[in-house]
């Protein structure tokens, strides 16, 4: 069965400089008829200012609005801490849409 979804990766520090470039290309993707489900895949991702963390919920926000789907996989300790202590990422991003890795991701997904 072909499945609508694609995985977008986010390494290193997502914070105030990079943030616009990341907004923007969700911006296209919610914009894409053809995706129903996004997999943000943060296994690199070591650290997320405010900014960034704003960011994303915005943009799950929209991509939601656009009717994606969002899952997150491969989130390092220190990144789920901050998912789970906003209170926004932790709205837009419930528990059964977390994953360890992004392989459970797309099973869930293929369900």
């Amino acid at each position: 069965r072909d499945i609508p979804t694609i995985t977008y990766t986010i390494a290193g520090l997502l914070g105030y400089i990079d943030s616009a470039r990341h907004a923007a290309n969700f911006r296209h993707i919610g914009h894409t008829e053809s995706v129903e489900t996004v997999i943000l895949r943060l296994r690199d991702l070591f650290a997320v200012d405010y900014e960034g963390q704003e960011m994303l919920a915005d943009s799950i926000e929209d991509l939601a609005a656009h009717g994606k789907r969002v899952l997150v996989a491969s989130m390092r300790p220190s990144i789920a801490k901050e998912f789970t202590q906003n209170d926004r990422l932790a709205i837009l991003v419930p528990e059964h849409h977390r994953f360890a890795k992004t392989e459970d991701a797309l099973t869930f997904v293929r369900k």
